[in-house]
């Protein structure tokens, strides 16, 4: 809250207040909070492929129920917080935490990787905004490569290993990085990144229509790569839901087009509302609806 107080007193209350009330609530925010819900049922889509694909005992419908609950804990560094689906199913359903937590690790890399993808297109169209893109595309390449190789990431479990204390984990991090390694063949690595990829197109064509909203005319790939490059440094911020980078990095590429700062602001602070906090709402009510459906479950 003190994030989007200081952002409205930079760019003025009452210039903020009047691009907000131009902007056409009963099209655009519609359609925007529509595209961000499809976003969000393709990455559910995502969890149960990866459920039939581990061969876990988890029917289709409190599956989609805790994925989508998991939401109400998005705004964690690193949306670690989701991990909570994780304990959610292993208290129901005997889920191996070490398991499921690898697949949150291979949607999270897969994230990155696809607002990556829909930013490459139009980073070309942004003067100097090529040591940006190349300095996120650095950083995830590392995180996959250190996943991905055995060689990398065994070297530093067996470092750990030397220290009694710390085998049990150890223990717990090779079977993690085991079934990390199985998710990276190709048939379900390839479908995994196709879902995030529609699935981050849908929000990063949601802050399109906010643009159009604003009557901005910027090129729909220019707004891929403003929605791209900012949740890749919201994310790799580790701050809680990328909070601060994400805004900063949003308006600091909107100035560089000569944005005026209220509808940067709106802008940033619409997308935002649509898909931090809607899907945290979102994760609320559907948390409340696995305690009921466990509740029902427990006295059938």
């Amino acid at each position: 809250m003190l994030l989007y107080m200081g952002l409205t007193l930079w760019s003025g209350m009452d210039k903020l207040w009047v691009a907000l009330r131009e902007f056409p609530v009963a099209t655009h925010l519609t359609a925007v909070l529509g595209l961000v819900t499809l976003g969000l049922l393709l990455r559910a889509v995502r969890w149960e492929f990866y459920n039939r694909h581990l061969r876990w005992s988890v029917p289709a419908t409190p599956n989609f129920v805790v994925f989508l609950a998991s939401f109400a804990f998005t705004a964690t560094p690193g949306k670690a917080g989701e991990v909570v689906k994780s304990f959610l199913l292993k208290s129901r359903y005997q889920v191996s935490i070490t398991e499921s937590a690898s697949v949150l690790m291979m949607e999270r890399l897969q994230d990155l990787l696809a607002v990556l993808l829909l930013a490459a297109g139009g980073f070309s169209l942004l003067a100097h905004a090529q040591w940006y893109f190349g300095l996120c595309v650095l950083a995830v390449l590392g995180v996959t490569a250190f996943i991905a190789s055995e060689t990398i990431h065994g070297s530093l479990i067996r470092y750990l290993e030397r220290f009694s204390p710390l085998k049990p984990i150890t223990q717990k991090l090779h079977s993690f990085f085991h079934v990390g390694r199985s998710l990276f063949q190709f048939k379900p690595f390839a479908i995994g990144l196709g879902l995030a990829l529609l699935a981050w197109l849908c929000e990063a064509y949601a802050l399109h229509l906010i643009f159009q909203g604003f009557g901005l005319k910027l090129p729909m790939l220019t707004a891929f790569f403003i929605y791209g490059m900012a949740t890749v440094v919201g994310a790799l911020s580790m701050l809680p839901g990328g909070l601060g980078g994400f805004e900063a990095s949003m308006l600091f590429l909107l100035r560089t087009l000569n944005v005026s700062n209220p509808i940067a602001v709106a802008s940033t602070v619409i997308i935002r509302f649509c898909t931090l906090w809607f899907a945290s709402l979102v994760g609320i009510l559907f948390l409340g609806l696995w305690e009921l459906y466990q509740r029902n479950k427990e006295t059938s």
